[in-house]
C-alpha cells in the first residue's frame, strides 16, 4: 500500500489509506468523479464518432464502388460507340470507293456507247445523203432522157426513194 500511497502524493491526492479501501476527503471525490465523467463521456463521443465515421465510409465505399461500376460501364460503352462509329465510317468510306471505280467504269461504258451511237448515226446520215445523191443523179438522168415526163426532178426522187424503201422492207 506504500507505493500506492507514493503514487497518490506524486498526483496531489491527499487520501487515507486503509488494506482494502481508499478514504478520500469530499474534493477529493468531486475531483475524482468529474475526471470519471470527463473520461466517460470522452470515450462514449469517441465510440459514437468512430461507429459515426464507420457508417459514412461504408456509404462511401458503396458509392465510391457504384461510381467505378459506371465509369467502366461508360468507358466500355464509348469504346464500342467508338468501334461502331469507325466501322460505320469504314462501311462508308469502302462504298464510296466502290462506287467511285464502278462509276468511272459506267462513265467509260457510256462513253463508248455514245460514241458508237454518234459513229452509227454518222455513217446512217453519210449513207443515206450517198443514197439521196444516188438517187438524184438517177432522177436527173431519168429526166434527161424522158424529157417529156412533167413531174419535177423532186417528184421523181420521191418515187425512187419509195421504191428503194420497199426494196429494202422486201429484203428484211
Amino acid at each position: 500500500s506504500s507505493a500506492a500511497s507514493d503514487v497518490y502524493k506524486r498526483q496531489g491526492i491527499n487520501a487515507e489509506y486503509g488494506v482494502t479501501k481508499v478514504f478520500l476527503r469530499e474534493r477529493m471525490y468531486a475531483l475524482l468523479e468529474d475526471k470519471r465523467s470527463y473520461l466517460l463521456s470522452f470515450s462514449a463521443i469517441k465510440c459514437q464518432a468512430f461507429w459515426r465515421m464507420a457508417m459514412v465510409r461504408g456509404y462511401f465505399c458503396e458509392k465510391r464502388d457504384a461510381c467505378r461500376v459506371l465509369q467502366k460501364e461508360m468507358k466500355a460503352y464509348l469504346a464500342r460507340n467508338h468501334w461502331t462509329k469507325a466501322r460505320e465510317g469504314s462501311i462508308l468510306f469502302q462504298s464510296v470507293a466502290r462506287m467511285l471505280k464502278i462509276r468511272g467504269k459506267f462513265k467509260s461504258d457510256l462513253h463508248k456507247k455514245r460514241e458508237e451511237e454518234r459513229k452509227k448515226k454518222e455513217e446512217a446520215e453519210r449513207k443515206r445523203k450517198e443514197e439521196e445523191a444516188r438517187i438524184r443523179k438517177m432522177a436527173e438522168e431519168f429526166k434527161k432522157t424522158h424529157s417529156s415526163d412533167p413531174r419535177s426532178v423532186e417528184e421523181i426522187m420521191k418515187d425512187l426513194l419509195n421504191k428503194s424503201e420497199e426494196e429494202r422492207a422486201e429484203e428484211e
